[in-house]
C-alpha cells in the first residue's frame, strides 16, 4: 500500500497524477490494464473524488481513457503525445533513460536547425538584430570557455606531473 507523500504546493490530485503517470509511461503498468478507482484510492490512501480528478489529468494527456462497465483503462502509447514535457520528464526516470535522452537529442538536432532556418526567414528586422547579437554573445562566451576548459587541462596536467615527480 502506497501512501500520498505531499510536497509543498503539490495537492493530492498532482502527486497522483505524477505518480501514476510516471508509472504507465516506463511500463510498470501496461496498456491494457484496468485501473479501478476504488482500489488505486486505496492503494494511495486518497479519496475517489482525488482519484477522479487525477484520471481526468491523465486522460488528457492520453493515457488512460474510462470504459464503462469496465473501468479506466491503460492506454498503448501511441495515444500518447510523446512530446508533452511532463511525459517527457516521467520517461525519464525509468529504466531507459539513457537511451531516450540520446534519441530526443538526435530529434532535437534534425528539428531545431530546420526550425531555426523558418524562425529567420520570417524574423523582422528588431529580432534579426537582437538575434545577431545573441550569435556574437555565444560566440565570444564559446571562445571564453575554450580558454578555461585548456587552462583546467594544463593545470590538471601541471599538479599530475608535479606529483609523479615528486612520488
Amino acid at each position: 500500500m502506497r501512501k500520498c507523500k505531499l510536497v509543498t504546493g503539490y495537492t493530492l490530485q498532482h502527486y497522483l497524477v505524477a505518480e501514476l503517470g510516471r508509472r504507465i509511461v516506463t511500463g510498470a503498468v501496461e496498456a491494457g490494464e484496468v485501473l479501478v478507482i476504488d482500489q488505486v484510492g486505496r492503494d494511495y490512501r486518497v479519496s475517489q473524488t482525488v482519484v477522479r480528478d487525477a484520471f481526468r489529468g491523465l486522460g488528457a494527456r492520453g493515457l488512460i481513457r474510462p470504459r464503462h462497465r469496465v473501468g479506466t483503462t491503460v492506454l498503448p502509447q501511441t495515444s500518447r503525445n510523446l512530446l508533452d514535457p511532463e511525459l517527457i520528464f516521467w520517461r525519464n526516470g525509468g529504466p531507459k533513460a539513457g537511451m531516450r535522452l540520446r534519441n530526443l537529442a538526435a530529434l532535437r538536432e534534425g528539428v531545431e536547425p530546420l526550425a531555426a532556418v523558418c524562425a529567420a526567414v520570417h524574423a523582422g528586422n528588431a529580432t534579426t538584430s537582437r538575434l545577431t547579437e545573441l550569435h556574437a554573445d555565444t560566440v565570444r562566451a564559446e571562445g571564453i570557455a575554450r580558454l578555461l576548459v585548456r587552462e583546467a587541462r594544463e593545470e590538471f596536467f601541471l599538479s599530475e606531473t608535479s606529483r609523479t615527480d615528486g612520488a
